[in-house]
C-alpha cells in the first residue's frame, strides 16, 4: 500500500485521501455546530419553562395545560422572531452598551485622531514607516472598540450583579397589592446603576405611548444580556397568557442568582488559567520594553531591517492567536 502511494501516479491518490479526510473534518465541524446550537436552544426552553411553570401547569390539566400550550407556542413565535432580527450589531447599539452618550460619527472622528496622532509620532521617532502603520491601525481601529467593549463588559456585569434583587423588589411589590407599573417606577427610582437608568428608559417610553413590550425589547438591545432578555420574555408571555406573575418573576429570580451562582464559581476557578494568559500576553512586551531601555541598538534591527518587521508580523500574528485561543477556553457560557 506504502509503495503505491509512494510510486509515480500515487500523487493523485495522496491528493484524494487529503481531499476525503478534510471534508470529513468539515462535516464533522458542521455538525458540531448543528448540535451546539440545539443544546442552545433546548437549554433556552428548559429555562424559561421552569420560570414560567409550564411543566408543573401541564400537571393540572384543563386550563392549566391550555395555558401551558400557550406559553410554549409563544416562546416559539419569540424565537423564530429572534432568528429573523438577529443581525451584526451597529456602532450606535455599541455605544448604548457601553453607556455612553457619543455620536458614531463622533467616535470615528476621535479613533481617526487617534491613529493620526499614533503615525505621527512613531514616524517622528524613525523606527519605521511599516511599524508606524501597524501602531496607527491598531490604535485607531483596534484600541477605540477595546475600549467599548471594556465598558459595555463592565456595565453588563454591574446590570447583573443587583438584577435579581431588583426583580425581588417588583415580585414584593405585586404581593403587597401595587401594581406592574409603579414597581418598575420604584426599581427606576431607587436601584443602582445602571438598573435604575434602563428602567427609567423604559418607563419614560411607556408614558410615551409605547407598549411596554417594545420598551422591554428596546432595553434588551441596549443591555444585550441573558437575564433581561428572560424579564422581558416572561413579561411578553404573562401579557398575553395571563397567570399569576408574582410567582412567575419570583421563579425568575431563583434562577437568575443560581447563573450568578454558577458564574462566580467558574470564575473562581479559571482564575489560575486568566492569570496565566495575562501574564504570558504581557511578557513579551515587558522585555521588549526593557531591552528597548537598557540595549535600544540590540532591538532597533526588529524596526530597521525588512527581516526584523516581518518577525514583528509574525510575533504579533501568533500571539493574537494564542491570546484568543486562551480566553475563549476559560470563558464559559452559562
Amino acid at each position: 500500500m506504502l509503495q503505491a502511494l509512494l510510486a509515480p501516479g500515487g500523487s493523485n491518490a495522496i491528493f484524494f485521501i487529503a481531499a476525503a479526510i478534510v471534508g470529513l473534518c468539515m462535516v464533522g465541524l458542521i455538525l458540531l455546530v448543528v448540535l451546539v446550537r440545539a443544546n442552545k436552544r433546548a437549554r433556552f426552553k428548559r429555562r424559561m419553562n421552569t420560570v414560567l411553570g409550564i411543566q408543573k401547569s401541564s400537571r393540572l390539566g384543563g386550563k392549566g395545560q391550555q395555558r401551558g400550550l400557550l406559553i410554549q407556542g409563544k416562546l416559539d413565535e419569540i424565537e423564530a422572531s429572534h432568528k429573523k432580527s438577529r443581525t451584526q450589531l451597529s456602532m450606535r447599539q455599541r455605544i448604548e452598551m457601553a453607556g455612553l452618550d457619543f455620536t458614531p460619527k463622533q467616535f470615528y472622528l476621535a479613533s481617526a485622531g487617534l491613529a493620526l496622532t499614533t503615525l505621527l509620532v512613531v514616524v517622528i521617532m524613525r523606527i519605521g514607516i511599516l511599524p508606524a502603520l501597524l501602531a496607527s491601525a491598531t490604535m485607531g481601529l483596534g484600541m477605540p472598540r477595546l475600549v467599548l467593549g471594556f465598558l459595555a463588559a463592565r456595565r453588563r456585569g454591574k446590570f447583573i450583579h443587583n438584577f435579581a434583587d431588583a426583580v425581588d423588589v417588583i415580585v414584593r411589590g405585586l404581593q403587597s397589592g401595587l401594581p406592574l407599573g409603579e414597581c418598575m417606577n420604584i426599581i427606576a427610582r431607587e436601584a443602582e446603576e445602571p438598573i435604575c437608568t434602563e428602567f427609567r428608559m423604559v418607563m419614560e417610553s411607556t408614558r410615551l405611548g409605547l407598549p411596554l413590550t417594545e420598551a422591554l425589547e428596546r432595553g434588551v438591545g441596549r443591555v444585550d444580556v441573558a437575564e433581561f432578555k428572560f424579564f422581558s420574555i416572561v413579561l411578553s408571555i404573562q401579557a398575553e397568557t395571563g397567570g399569576n406573575l408574582a410567582e412567575t418573576l419570583s421563579n425568575l429570580s431563583g434562577i437568575l442568582r443560581q447563573r450568578k451562582k454558577m458564574k462566580d464559581k467558574v470564575k473562581a476557578m479559571s482564575s489560575e488559567a486568566r492569570t496565566t494568559a495575562g501574564i504570558i500576553g504581557s511578557l513579551p512586551f515587558i522585555m521588549a520594553g526593557i531591552l528597548w531601555l537598557t540595549s535600544p541598538d540590540y532591538l532597533s534591527l526588529l524596526f530597521s531591517e525588512s527581516t526584523g518587521n516581518i518577525m514583528i508580523v509574525g510575533g504579533i500574528v501568533s500571539m493574537s492567536i494564542g491570546i484568543a485561543v486562551m480566553a475563549k477556553m476559560i470563558n464559559f457560557k452559562i
